[in-house]
C-alpha cells in the first residue's frame, strides 16, 4: 500500500519516495525536514513546515505531489515564491531544483534511508484537517488577527486530573526550580506561560509540551526565534521520555517524566 490517507483531507506521500526539504540558506540553513504529505504548506505561521522567517508569509508557498511529479504553488505571498532566479505562480519542481521563499532557500533531495529515519526519529504527530499544527498553535496561543478552525486532532489530550507532568531547571537563570502541573498541555515561555523563563533568548511562547493518548508526551516548537532541541538536536515537534533534556533559550530543562495525580 503506498499511499495512507489521515482524516479527510490529509494524504501521505507513497512510503517509497524519501523526499527531504532541505534549507541552504537563510535562518533556516541546516535544517533538513523528511516530506510527509501529498500537499505540504511551507510558512511563518499557518502552515505544515514553520520558516522562521519574517519575510516569508504566514502561509507562503505549497508543494505538491500529484501524477507522479513535484510542483510548488505561491499562496498569495508578500514576498513572492522564487525556482531558481525566476518568480512563478505554479511550477514543476524536482530534487535539486532551488527554491526561495522571503530570504530563505531550500531544495528537495530524495534519500529513502534518511527520510525514513528522521521520520522514525520525530515520532511526528499529524492533524487530520486544517491549516496543520501551527494554525492550532495560533487558535490557542497566539493572538491574531487570522484564525483557522481545526477539528479532529489525530491525538487527544488526556483529561487534566489523569496526569501530571514535571519538569526541572537544570541551567539558566531559573536553575533549581521544579514544576508540577496537572495539565495536558504546558506553554514554555517568557510571558504568560505555565512554565516562565527569566531568559531574553526564550521566545514570550516558545515551545508546549502536550501529553496524549497512549501516554506519550509530545513537545513542540512554537515557530520559536532561536529554536527548541531535545538532547542537542533541533526539533519541530518530537516524542519526549524521562531524562530527556530539554533547551530553550540558554535554559536547559529535565523532563522528569509523568505521574499520576
Amino acid at each position: 500500500m503506498n499511499e495512507q490517507t489521515l482524516g479527510s483531507k490529509k494524504k501521505l506521500l507513497p512510503t517509497n519516495l524519501g523526499v527531504l526539504v532541505e534549507f541552504v540558506e537563510g535562518s533556516e540553513r541546516g535544517r533538513v525536514i523528511p516530506l510527509i504529505f501529498q500537499k505540504t504548506v511551507f510558512g511563518r505561521k499557518h502552515a505544515d513546515i514553520i520558516v522562521r522567517d519574517p519575510s516569508v508569509s504566514s502561509s507562503h508557498a505549497a508543494i505538491e505531489y500529484a501524477n507522479d511529479q513535484f510542483s510548488i504553488m505561491d499562496l498569495g505571498s508578500s514576498n513572492g515564491t522564487f525556482v531558481g532566479s525566476k518568480q512563478i505562480k505554479h511550477a514543476i519542481i524536482a530534487p535539486g531544483d532551488e527554491i526561495k521563499i522571503g530570504k530563505t532557500l531550500f531544495r528537495l533531495k530524495k534519500n529513502q534511508e534518511m527520510a525514513k529515519n528522521l521520520i522514525n526519529k520525530q515520532a511526528v504527530h499529524i492533524l487530520a484537517q486544517g491549516g496543520g499544527l501551527s494554525a492550532l498553535i495560533d487558535n490557542e496561543f497566539i493572538e491574531s488577527d487570522e484564525r483557522t478552525d481545526i477539528q479532529n486532532p489525530l491525538t487527544k489530550p488526556t483529561k487534566p486530573e489523569e496526569k501530571t507532568i514535571n519538569l526541572r531547571i537544570s541551567l539558566g537563570n531559573d536553575q533549581g526550580k521544579s514544576f508540577c502541573i496537572k495539565k495536558p498541555n504546558i506553554s514554555i515561555g517568557r510571558v504568560n506561560s505555565d512554565v516562565v523563563l527569566k531568559d531574553v533568548d526564550v521566545s514570550r511562547k516558545h515551545a508546549i509540551i502536550e501529553l496524549v493518548e497512549g501516554g506519550q508526551v509530545v513537545l513542540r516548537d512554537l515557530a520559536s526565534s532561536n529554536g527548541t532541541y531535545v538532547n542537542k538536536r533541533r526539533i519541530d515537534n518530537c516524542v519526549i521520555f524521562p531524562n530527556d533534556i530539554i533547551q530553550v533559550g540558554n535554559t536547559l530543562i529535565v523532563f522528569e517524566g509523568v505521574s499520576k495525580a
